[in-house]
C-alpha cells in the first residue's frame, strides 16, 4: 500500500489563537479548502517556500524515511510580508491521518480535526519559519510525498494582494530501518527556543558547532554556555558538540 505524506500550509485568517487557527483548510484531499478559496492574488511578494526533513537522531537532512523513527519537519515561507500563517496535516493514501505529530515550534500548535492531526500557527509570523516533529508509523511501503502551500500576506487586513507559493519533495522508505541508529549521543534542549537574540545551553560545553539545514557550519566555539545568534538568518539550526563531561550531544533550535 502506498503511503503519501501530504503537508499543506495555509495562511488562514492571519490572526492569533493559542489553540491554532482551527479546522482543516490545508488543501489536502477531503479538507475544507485551501488558501486560494479565501485569498486573492494582487501583487508579487517575492515569495518562496522550502521543506526540510531532518533525522532527529543524527540531526541530518534525509531523503529516506525509516519506520517508527521521529523526524523534524521544517517549513520556511519567505517573501515580502509582515504576517504569515500556516496549517499542516499528514495523511496516508486513504486520506486518513497517519503517524504522530508533536513538539510544534515557531508559534504553532497541534490540534485534531476529524480523523486528522493539524499543525497550525498560534500567532502571525514575521519569519515564516515553523517546525514540528513527526513520528513515522510502524509500516511504510512506497514513496512518501510532502506538499507545501503558503500564503505570503501583505498584512493589510484584507484577503487581497497576497501571494500563494507551493512546493513538494519525494522521500522513499529506507530498506534497512535499523542500520543508521546512533547510540550514546545525548539530545539537549536550548532555551529560549525559538529565539532571536541568543540561546543558552543546559551546561558548559567543551565544543559547540551550529549547522544550517544545508549542513554548512555557521558557528563554532569552545568552553561555552551562551551563544549570540543575532547574525543568523531566520530558520532551523542544528547543534552538535561535546559536553564538559566528554559526552557528545546534538540539538536544534529555531532562529526567529
Amino acid at each position: 500500500m502506498l503511503f503519501c505524506f501530504f503537508i499543506s500550509i495555509v495562511a488562514f485568517c492571519i490572526s492569533g489563537n493559542s489553540n491554532g487557527p482551527g479546522g482543516d483548510r490545508t488543501g489536502a484531499p477531503l479538507s475544507s479548502g485551501s488558501c486560494s478559496s479565501c485569498h486573492n492574488p494582487g501583487s508579487n511578494r517575492n515569495g518562496s517556500i522550502t521543506i526540510s526533513v531532518i533525522d532527529k537522531t543524527s540531526m541530518s537532512v534525509v531523503t529516506n524515511i525509516e519506520v517508527g523513527k521521529t523526524y523534524i519537519v521544517s517549513i520556511a515561507s519567505l517573501g515580502t510580508s509582515t504576517q504569515k500563517g500556516f496549517q499542516a496535516t499528514v495523511l496516508n493514501a486513504s486520506n486518513l491521518g497517519i503517524g504522530k505529530m508533536s513538539s510544534a515550534k515557531g508559534g504553532a500548535s497541534i490540534y485534531p480535526s476529524g480523523t486528522r492531526e493539524i499543525c497550525g500557527h498560534t500567532s502571525p509570523s514575521l519569519s515564516g519559519v515553523w517546525s514540528f516533529e513527526w513520528t513515522a508509523p510502524a509500516a511504510l511501503t512506497g514513496d512518501i510525498m510532502i506538499y507545501a502551500i503558503s500564503i505570503v500576506s501583505n498584512g493589510d487586513g484584507s484577503n487581497n494582494g497576497d501571494q500563494t507559493v507551493k512546493t513538494s519533495i519525494t522521500l522513499a522508505p529506507k530498506s534497512n530501518s535499523s542500520s543508521t541508529a546512533l547510540f550514546g549521543i545525548e539530545s539537549i534542549n536550548t532555551y529560549p527556543n525559538p529565539s532571536s537574540i541568543e540561546i543558552n545551553l543546559p551546561s558548559f560545553c567543551n565544543s559547540v558547532q551550529i549547522l544550517g539545514i544545508n549542513g554548512k557550519q555557521v558557528y563554532s566555539g569552545t568552553n561555552i554556555i551562551k551563544i549570540n545568534i543575532q547574525n543568523l538568518t531566520p530558520g532551523l539550526y542544528f547543534l552538535n558538540g561535546v559536553k564538559d563531561n566528554g559526552k557528545p550531544f546534538v540539538g536544534q533550535f529555531v532562529k526567529q
